[in-house]
């Protein structure tokens, strides 16, 4: 069995490789990515904000015991042991990491964040759903998607504010797999018009229970506290889970309004972003800013 001395050292060698690859490829830095599904969100982004730039893009490392090893366990691994610099970065989806303000996840110490839970969350926003309408030729009005998501958002907030209180206790009452199933659209989808009025009916008895299950939380600090990070009742759905908020929501209501499915709707719904339009994404751009100014 190997010492964590020796495991530790592996992955500083790994980062070495990793940023002399990228010196060889006449790269400016590598970039550990989660998955090589995180490609088409940051680099799109790094393209925007840095276009004369060229990054390596890296989608897994190796194990000691060689296997493949992906997502934001592998990234941070690289911060604990110190190796995250200019020429070695990561790149993250926020979780609830950025809710929870754990320390030195941000780009001072080599960290870049997606701010909503995930880079998904980013190609949901009404902008760009209107905008799939518009590359079909179709009227963007058909569908009033800002009014929908602040509406949706609104209904599921209350409930989401205890699912986070109950990550932060770690306390296994309403965690991730309970609270879930809310964020999904009914099957089979009903009118358009009816859809929050069948999502905040079908939360009723759980937030019941909720609220006396939690009766000692302070609401109003609660939702405080997170309204200076940025959540709030109006656009939470940036903060529910990303995939849901994709695959789950975004993509049921463009196919019943475009007769799209699968990989041609996904591929039109990922073509665009929209740089400085909505805060999680500016505080991106002051990410990317900061961090090659001050290196």
């Amino acid at each position: 069995m190997l010492r964590k001395h020796d495991i530790d050292q592996f992955y500083r060698q790994q980062a070495l490789y990793f940023k002399n690859r990228a010196r060889m490829k006449r790269c400016a830095a590598a970039v550990h990515l989660e998955s090589d599904a995180d490609m088409v969100f940051w680099a799109k982004l790094f393209r925007h904000y840095l276009p004369q730039v060229k990054f390596d893009y890296v989608f897994y490392s190796r194990t000691p015991e060689g296997y493949s090893a992906t997502g934001c366990t592998a990234c941070l691994r690289y911060l604990k042991l110190g190796c995250l610099s200019r020429e070695f970065f990561v790149c993250i989806d926020s979780d609830y990491r950025y809710l929870s303000e754990e320390a030195d996840i941000d780009a001072a110490h080599g960290v870049f964040q997606t701010y909503t839970y995930s880079w998904e969350n980013h190609y949901c926003i009404p902008r760009n759903l209107e905008g799939v309408l518009r590359k079909l030729d179709l009227p963007a009005q058909r569908f009033p998607f800002g009014a929908f998501l602040e509406r949706y958002s609104r209904t599921l907030y209350e409930l989401f504010l205890y699912h986070l209180v109950s990550e932060l206790r770690d306390d296994g009452y309403f965690i991730q797999e309970a609270f879930r199933p809310y964020l999904n659209l009914p099957t089979p989808l009903p009118e358009i018009k009816e859809l929050t009025d069948a999502i905040g009916k079908r939360a009723e008895s759980r937030l019941r229970r909720l609220r006396r299950y939690y009766r000692d939380v302070d609401r109003e600090a609660l939702a405080g506290r997170f309204a200076a990070l940025g959540l709030k009742p109006e656009n939470a759905y940036l903060y529910f889970r990303g995939h849901n908020i994709f695959d789950h929501l975004a993509m049921p209501l463009l196919q019943k309004l475009t007769g799209l499915k699968g990989r041609d709707l996904r591929r039109l719904l990922t073509e665009d972003l929209y740089f400085d339009a909505y805060p999680e994404i500016r505080k991106i751009q002051e990410d990317i800013q900061m961090f090659f100014r001050k290196n």
